[in-house]
């Protein structure tokens, strides 16, 4: 029998545009890290330096997730 956890991790990355005086990049982050975590944080963002951030701090939960299981 396999005793190996599964873990699942979800993220979500909406962009899109603005026009006006808001003009530029926009992005809506959901994200969850892990089973045991069902709530999703929300971030909205404007640009691509702040997106990578998150997205690297994301995958990084995660691994850290997969580590401490070892």
């Amino acid at each position: 029998m396999d005793t190996q956890l599964e873990h699942t991790a979800t993220l979500v990355v909406r962009v899109w545009t603005e026009g006006g005086e808001h003009r530029g990049l926009r992005c809506r982050v959901t994200s969850t890290v892990g089973l045991s975590a069902p709530q999703a944080r929300v971030l909205v963002l404007d640009s691509v330096g702040d997106l990578t951030v998150v997205v690297r701090t994301w995958l990084e939960s995660f691994m850290a997730l997969l580590n401490n299981d070892r």
